[in-house]
């Protein structure tokens, strides 16, 4: 009985410290302000930033598979490569990859403020505000490796609070569970995390408990780690390459040096405040009151003795009163909304609006939403539509699939480099689907493998192995085909168009009931034209001519509506008027209400030069028995009429004229020609 009595008090004191330590993590883990930033954070990637967008700047390849995984265990960080390609996909979807992301967000806060709690023996508030206003910033760069870097962050802080909160003092505990966990966040973070963990733990260890000896054992640790590690798996080489990702350097893009080094160096420099702020602090004031008493009026010692007293009672009537009445909500409040507007204030500046409206044109684009394609190219500022290819291509394939190409083209800049897409030789891997798709709609399944290749070589994606997928089905190769398709079943995104394809191919494996596919094989070529498609360059490389190909498609196949409107657009985009001219007798193959009015008026044009080719009577005006609109016929003679207003051409008279006759072929064929003369 007294031996029960004696291990009660014990046993109670252990329950008493163990539900303190519940208490204590239940406090940092829901923070309420920490929570509501982190879910408007999540609100803002979704709604905002839209991270689908990420998933379309960064898409790679990831499958849902031991095989693939273990592709990144070969050297330190690659792991989080496999992590970073996971939230990629994630951001597919839309809100799962908002709620991953500020999952990993709201991870590293937590374990910043329970971290810079344990050290500064504390609860310290504010030392989760500046990371998450700068991951704010951060996450606002599509192209920007921002997912791995939340994520490799708040695993490094996970394990340094975990670190600092080991209750045992034996050095000889401490030090192998030491090198054990550098072992780990090293091998799945990489080295900017594994810095950022040691540095935190070498500084609680040799600052916040005065260990001196441990913390200098456990820096040289920590450097045995980093180089030993790397010894060891270069020694090994553990890579299995299934299927041989790029390098890491390769296959992501860093933010500036600036960046980092503001973020990385944060919760080192975090730790040293919070340890020793008193000390900082009582040096300020013992400052101060020197600073008053040298320069500051002289004070009587009674009047400082009643100072003194005033204070004292001051201080006795203010801790009487309860601490929710002393600061109360308004004080929460204002100084919550004062966090949110400067992460308000950063994700404003950061955000590069004109670089989303690009992805999502080409998001639009690959999804077939033309319209929204059209909609939101209109909103672009005109220097950067006219800068970018890709702008400029997934624009004329929207006005193509419309049915405006032959009358709206030129509302949007138009030039000839525009349509030298189709050389993907000199493109960014992210736009090489671009042409492939433009060969495969034009029926050049040869040439869109071709460019498949070399897209699955530089830059392997879900996307890349669906597209070459498709081209064995198209090329009538079921078994090439299926093993494409059982490579997508584990890819996230297209998993779902791979079990239907493979659920089609057992059924019927030419897919005559495809559409998309019949109609691409009845555009196929059926005799190799390469002799007349092919050509040499000044430096003796062989290349593939665009306009060759649109020309053999269309000699072909005169009812290839893709080629003879691209091969039209070319014509008068180079002020080939003659070109445009000669392919007019195709025009009959196609259900046009009439002649497309750009055709029209670069038919006037050649016309000028021709007047045998106009006819004009009662009827109306006619070229080679067609009949001009007369909406067309009027903007022509305005166009005469600017011309005989100043016979030398000017760019001041071509300015007016595209502001007279926005959209219209003459004032581009004015500009091009005016071109040419100032060359």
């Amino acid at each position: 009985m007294v031996f029960v009595n004696s291990g009660q008090p014990s046993q109670t004191k252990k329950h008493c410290r163990l539900l303190q330590s519940v208490r204590t993590i239940g406090a940092i883990v829901f923070r309420p302000r920490v929570l509501l930033f982190v879910a408007l954070f999540a609100l803002y990637l979704y709604a905002i930033l839209d991270v689908r967008m990420i998933f379309q700047a960064r898409e790679s390849l990831f499958l849902w598979n031991l095989r693939f995984f273990t592709d990144f265990t070969g050297r330190p960080g690659t792991l989080l490569l496999w992590v970073d390609s996971l939230l990629v996909q994630l951001c597919y979807f839309g809100w799962p990859g908002a709620l991953a992301l500020a999952a990993a967000v709201w991870l590293l806060l937590v374990s910043t403020i329970g971290l810079m709690n344990a050290s500064g023996r504390a609860d310290i508030g504010g030392t989760w505000i500046i990371p998450g206003i700068i991951l704010v910033g951060m996450h606002n760069d599509y192209y920007f490796f921002h997912t791995s870097l939340s994520a490799g962050l708040a695993l490094a802080m996970t394990a340094a609070n975990g670190w600092v909160r080991i209750p045992s003092p034996r050095i000889w505990l401490r030090l192998p569970l030491f090198t054990a966990l550098s072992i780990v966040v090293y091998h799945l973070t990489g080295a900017f995390n594994y810095y950022c963990f040691a540095a935190c733990c070498v500084i609680h260890e040799a600052l916040a408990e005065k260990r001196r000896l441990p913390g200098a054992l456990m820096l040289l640790i920590g450097i045995a780690v980093k180089f030993g590690l790397d010894a060891v798996l270069i020694r090994f080489d553990l890579f299995t390459r299934n299927f041989q990702p790029p390098v890491l350097e390769t296959k992501l893009n860093y933010p500036p040096v600036w960046q980092l080094a503001l973020l990385y160096g944060y919760f080192p420099a975090c730790m040293l405040f919070v340890i020793y702020r008193e000390t900082a602090g009582n040096a300020a004031r013992t400052f101060w009151q020197k600073l008053r008493g040298t320069f500051g009026k002289k004070v009587s010692r009674k009047e400082a003795k009643n100072k003194k007293r005033k204070k004292a009672a001051r201080n006795d009537a203010e801790q009487s009163i309860a601490p929710a009445n002393r600061f109360g909500w308004f004080r929460w409040t204002a100084s919550t909304l004062l966090i949110l507007a400067a992460a308000a204030a950063a994700g404003f500046y950061t955000l590069d609006r004109n670089k989303k409206l690009l992805l999502e044109i080409n998001y639009c684009t690959d999804h077939q939403m033309w319209e929204d394609v059209l909609k939101k190219a209109r909103e672009l500022p005109r220097p950067v539509f006219k800068n970018s290819l890709e702008a400029n291509h997934n624009v004329n394939l929207a006005m193509y699939h419309t049915g405006r190409l032959p009358y709206e083209m030129l509302f949007f800049p138009q030039s000839v480099k525009n349509w030298t897409l189709i050389n993907y030789l000199r493109l960014p891997n992210q736009m090489i689907n671009k042409p492939c798709d433009v060969y495969l709609e034009l029926g050049r399944v040869n040439e869109a493998e071709h460019i498949l290749i070399e897209f699955m070589e530089k830059w392997p994606t879900g996307g890349a192995y669906k597209r070459m997928a498709f081209v064995k089905m198209i090329k009538g190769q079921p078994s090439a085909a299926k093993t494409y398709l059982n490579v997508l079943r584990d890819d996230l995104v297209w998993r779902s168009w791979a079990q239907a394809y493979l659920e089609r191919l057992a059924k019927d494996p030419d897919l005559s009931d495809d559409e998309e596919i019949q109609q691409i094989r009845r555009l196929m070529i059926t005799k190799d034209d390469l002799h007349q498609t092919g050509k040499y360059s000044s430096d003796d490389r062989f290349g593939i001519n665009f306009s060759a190909i649109l020309l053999s498609q269309l000699r072909q196949n005169d009812h290839n509506k893709m080629a003879y409107e691209y091969l039209m657009a070319q014509c008068l985009i180079a002020g080939n008027v003659d070109g445009v001219v000669e392919l007019f007798f195709v025009l009959d193959n196609f259900s046009y209400p009439g002649i497309p009015t750009l055709y029209e008026e670069a038919a006037i044009i050649y016309a000028s030069k021709h007047p045998e080719e106009l006819v004009n009577n009662q009827s109306g005006v006619f070229f080679r028995g067609r009949k001009i609109s007369e909406t067309t016929f009027n903007k022509y003679l305005r166009y005469e009429a600017f011309l005989k207003k100043q016979s030398t051409p000017s760019k001041e008279v071509g300015a007016a004229m595209a502001r007279q006759l926005e959209g219209s072929y003459f004032p581009y064929y004015y500009w091009l020609h005016l071109g040419e003369m100032n060359e």
